[in-house]
């Protein structure tokens, strides 16, 4: 990849984010959610909360890319992360009495066991987040 074209610390940080991004999304599983740990067996828990602040970076490198072919992958694969966590919000089906949206699926610490499906606040946040980009209620460029 090259670098940006920005002065200094700033064109660093989007070249590292750039790579960042690009490792992400060549180690997340087809179905965009990513495991707990991404050397986690296959049939480890998911994250959804790691999904869906995931989806938020790239949401906000897409707005600072200059590159068409790059903002193009960030968008799109954010918004199939974003689509993919949509399935983990509530209600998930008929005559689901829990509160509607709750990002479950959410796995805080696998190895003590501790919240390992769980909403966890952060993630209903993130999302929230993901989907005002999305709308167009919050400018993903700004701070």
């Amino acid at each position: 990849m090259k670098p940006l074209r920005l002065p200094g610390a700033r064109a660093e940080s989007l070249t590292a984010a750039r790579r960042i991004a690009a490792w992400w999304l060549d180690h997340v599983p087809d179905d965009c959610l990513p495991p707990w740990d991404f050397d986690a067996a296959s049939d480890d828990p998911v994250d959804s909360s790691a999904g869906a602040i995931a989806a938020v970076g790239l949401l906000r490198l897409a707005a600072l890319e200059q590159y068409d072919e790059f903002r193009r992958r960030w968008q799109q694969s954010a918004r199939a992360l974003v689509a993919a966590l949509c399935h983990h919000v509530t209600p998930l089906h008929d005559g689901d009495a829990r509160r509607p949206g709750m990002l479950l699926d959410g796995c805080y610490h696998r190895p003590a066991r501790v919240a390992e499906a769980n909403e966890l606040i952060w993630g209903d946040y993130y999302l929230l987040e993901a989907l005002s980009i999305l709308t167009g209620t919050i400018d993903p460029s700004r701070h």
